[in-house]
């Protein structure tokens, strides 16, 4: 079993074609004379300290470059030294093309090799980066003028200065300014707009890849549910339907997968048809997941408002209009009641229904402040009942808490009421904020 079959493909297209490529670039500008590089410019620009120092090293390697037998330098200054001839036949700039390339840095960092692990030629135009409609369109320019200057079955040594590359800039996040790049280029195959049988079967490959792709990534997405996946307060055997039916499903989309990355070096029609199944697989297990949560949210809302109920019954338990619960626990006498804009200082403890603890100020180091109408509406409610020095317990309906909106995974499931116990300690306005 090959070891890559997609990964590989997917990311030499997003190097080559800036993750899709953009419109049709504009002709690089010759550039003038330069007496260091013998001919290639480096636009001028405002340095950094590094700019100035992978400027001059960019200098030295292409002046280096340039004397090495068989090295070519074109018009532009990007150099080609080849390795082994072609054919003879150009490549058009309407052929699919399909090549291999390995691409580095001056100081032999590889950035990408579509070799590795028995890798396949990169497609250009290709499904995998759709936005591109012609090897001419590739966003690093001397590319394509490396390919206008080969032929079919050759492969060359390809140096492409900063200017025909990232320039001065160079590429937030991925190629510092001044940066040359070096390519091993092999042109494996150019098909015409006339072969239209050859250039649907290559089209057909590079969708299973995407679909290879798209399978790992919905195997990581399975795996991922697995772990942060809701559980009711009232426990597993709430939703024991649903629990079962979703481990059912995952046990069955990793069955196809595991089928799909033994049928990678079986027959086409074989692969494909196990893409389907897999497929199919995660289609059912995200019917099954969203049964499942559906299940937990429906649990929740069943258990809180048990809860809540018979915490409305309890003698010395006042409720709003909106549904809070709350109970004087400590009452601080006629301290400042806050406003929404107000910050408050206060020192809580949350707890879910059945006891289980879910934060606290002291885990956050102290009593913690905060703009009242900054927090949840339950929070925001209550306090301003609250006044300086008094200490309230506050029992939340899940919908002036978080409802459904919780992270997955996190200790507070969807849809549970909340309990706080809440000292309020201090209240600072607006306009005793610094002016804020």
């Amino acid at each position: 079993m090959r070891k890559t079959f997609f990964g590989t493909a997917i990311a030499a297209a997003a190097l080559l074609a800036a993750c899709g490529g953009k419109d049709e670039p504009e002709a690089p500008e010759t550039p003038a004379e330069n007496s260091s590089t013998g001919g290639v410019a480096i636009p001028d620009a405002p340095e950094s300290p590094i700019a100035e120092i992978n400027k001059k090293k960019s200098e030295e390697f292409i002046a280096a470059e340039k004397q090495k037998d068989g090295m070519r330098e074109l018009e532009s200054g990007l150099l080609i030294q080849t390795i082994e001839e072609g054919n003879g036949e150009a490549i058009d700039p309407m052929d699919m093309i399909r090549f291999h390339f390995a691409g580095s840095l001056i100081d032999g960092t590889v950035l990408q090799d579509t070799r590795t692990d028995e890798g396949e030629p990169v497609v250009v135009p290709s499904p995998i980066v759709p936005n591109v409609e012609s090897w001419t369109e590739m966003e690093i320019p001397g590319l394509p003028e490396a390919l206008r200057n080969m032929s079919v079955g050759e492969r060359a040594r390809v140096i492409v200065p900063p200017a025909l590359a990232y320039g001065a800039a160079g590429e937030p996040g991925a190629f510092e300014p001044y940066t040359t790049l070096v390519f091993d280029i092999e042109v494996v195959e150019a098909v015409s707009p006339d072969d239209e049988e050859r250039r649907a079967e290559l089209i057909a490959d590079q969708n299973d890849i995407l679909a290879l792709n798209s399978a790992q990534q919905r195997a990581q997405a399975v795996a991922g549910h697995q772990q942060v996946k809701w559980v009711p307060m009232a426990g597993p055997e709430a939703i024991s339907e649903a629990d079962t039916a979703l481990s059912d499903a995952a046990d069955s989309f990793k069955a196809a997968f595991e089928a799909l990355a033994e049928s990678q070096d079986a027959d086409k029609a074989a692969l494909r048809e196990d893409i389907n199944d897999l497929n199919a697989a995660y289609d059912a297990y995200a019917e099954a997941a969203n049964a499942y949560d559906a299940a937990v949210i429906a649990a929740n809302k069943k258990s809180s408002e048990d809860f809540l109920n018979e915490v409305k019954a309890r003698d010395g338990v006042q409720v709003t209009e909106s549904g809070l619960a709350y109970e004087v626990l400590e009452d601080g006498g006629d301290g400042e009641t806050p406003k929404p804009t107000d910050t408050v200082t206060v020192e809580y403890v949350g707890t879910l229904p059945d006891g289980t603890p879910f934060d606290s100020s002291d885990r956050h180091g102290g009593p913690s402040t905060f703009q009242l109408n900054g927090v949840i509406a339950g929070w925001t409610e209550g306090v301003a009942l609250m006044n300086v020095g008094d200490k309230y317990k506050f029992y939340i309906p899940s919908e002036l808490a978080y409802g459904e909106n919780v992270r997955p995974g996190g200790p507070i499931g969807p849809d549970l009421a909340l309990v706080f116990e809440v000292e309020l300690l201090g209240i600072e306005g607006p306009g005793d904020q610094g002016g804020q």
